[in-house]
């Protein structure tokens, strides 16, 4: 079935279907809950432990630049010692700069995969739902044939 067979079906179940389908699969409902939970709870640490990383490495690159600027304030530098900082000087921008960039596409990859698992989680809920709703139909259609 084609998503939008899914979404039609889902948004055609009135509120007792899903109360009676929620009833009868309360698994369903218990593992999306939880799952969407943990998936919360493993994003938020891996953002915290992230933005710590990213911390330390900008820290890191910042006193080396600092330490860079502190010489090249100094009166007794030659022409080539001044040029050689300043290029050591200007490769720390440019890896201050790559590892921003790194850490932009880790920021991108992660939210692609929470969205690609929201999408596939809520896939499986509308399958489920349209099951549930199915087998509900089925039983209705058995109890009043007998």
């Amino acid at each position: 079935m084609t998503g939008e067979v899914h979404m039609d079906l889902v948004s055609t179940m009135d509120e007792n279907t899903t109360r009676v389908f929620l009833e009868k699969f309360p698994e369903a409902a218990r593992l999306v809950t939880d799952t969407t939970t943990s998936l919360g709870e493993v994003h938020q640490a891996t953002l915290a432990s992230n933005d710590k990383s990213q911390d330390q490495v900008m820290r890191e690159w910042q006193a080396v630049g600092a330490g860079i600027d502190a010489q090249l304030q100094r009166d007794d530098l030659d022409p080539d010692q001044r040029d050689r900082l300043i290029g050591q000087r200007l490769l720390v921008a440019e890896r201050l700069t790559e590892a921003d960039g790194r850490n932009k596409a880790f920021l991108d990859r992660l939210d692609h995969r929470k969205t690609l698992f929201a999408v596939v989680l809520a896939g499986t809920v509308i399958t489920l739902a349209a099951s549930g709703k199915a087998v509900l139909q089925n039983r209705s259609l058995l109890s009043r044939l007998s």
